[in-house]
């Protein structure tokens, strides 16, 4: 793999798990590999899930080698190196809520906003929990040399998220909590 193919299987894994017909993870609209330089309004969608919603986009921030098996010079040319490679990824979080209309003010609790933002992440954590490979399966892939996403936010205190301070606008509360995971691959080098 490569970090190209790192970022599409993540992107796979998580459109996949945020599909909202198919998938496990609630309020996700849209998920991107990337930072998207454009999200178009009729994405949000936020007329349903009590005016609120969430697109997601993945950040890869770090990438670090360290090497766990030496080749063996000299000795057989079928005999390679191992390295580990880690990721420092990122899933940011691009959540807005509707603010009620005046009319429902006392129908609507003024915190409601929060409930749908905490079973996103939820989701999205528990997303990362079911498969450590990324859906990419067992770590070698059929003998041809390539490995696999070995794991994912399986490392000590793996698995953490940020969430700032909401901001209010009018008629919207933004937010944009980032849960943080460190990605693992094994390649020949």
């Amino acid at each position: 793999m490569s970090v190209a193919g790192v970022r599409a299987a993540l992107g796979a894994y998580f459109t996949a798990g945020c599909d909202p017909v198919t998938g496990s993870v609630p309020g996700v609209l849209r998920v991107y590999k990337a930072m998207p330089w454009y999200v178009d309004g009729s994405t949000w969608e936020l007329n349903t899930n009590l005016g609120s919603g969430a697109v997601i986009f993945l950040h890869l921030s770090h990438r670090g080698e360290t090497r766990i098996a030496d080749p063996s010079e000299g000795v057989t040319p079928t005999v390679v190196g191992v390295k580990q490679v880690d990721y420092d990824a990122m899933l940011v979080v691009l959540y807005q809520f509707l603010i009620p209309s005046t009319s429902q003010a006392g129908a609507v609790p003024e915190d409601v906003w929060v409930d749908p933002l905490d079973a996103t992440i939820q989701g999205l954590k528990d997303l990362i929990h079911r498969d450590p490979t990324a859906g990419t399966g067992p770590v070698e892939d059929g003998g041809d040399g390539t490995l696999r996403v070995f794991e994912m936010g399986q490392a000590d205190g793996d698995l953490s998220d940020d969430e700032p301070i909401p901001r209010r606008t009018p008629g919207k509360i933004w937010t944009w909590p980032v849960l943080k995971f460190t990605v693992t691959e094994v390649i020949t080098a």
